[in-house]
């Protein structure tokens, strides 16, 4: 049996044109599913960030003036009618 070189090397590269064919369409998958990936966080990124956005405009509406006076009235804190000054304490014996 004689062995031809150049079979061989038909085989050797038909083996590697496989070889690359093979990790070509194992990258091409990892490629689309990392779009897919991509994809989904992005769309979690929006909705977290108009969640935030929410949350922000709930903060500033708690926190403005008119909220914390409407809060205040509803726990029976209200404006002062009368001002009082406190003054030093009277001394104890007061010589005329």
């Amino acid at each position: 049996m004689k062995i031809n070189i150049k079979n061989i090397r038909n085989y050797i590269l038909l083996g590697i044109c496989g070889v690359l064919a093979v990790i070509s369409i194992v990258l091409t998958i990892d490629v689309g599913t990392s779009g897919a990936q991509i994809a989904e966080l992005t769309k979690k990124e929006t909705l977290l960030t108009d969640e935030k956005n929410s949350l922000e405009n709930q903060l500033v509406k708690t926190v403005s003036l008119g909220q914390l006076e409407v809060k205040g009235s509803e726990l029976g804190f209200t404006k002062p009618t009368d001002i009082v000054y406190v003054t030093d304490a009277a001394p104890v014996a007061n010589i005329p």
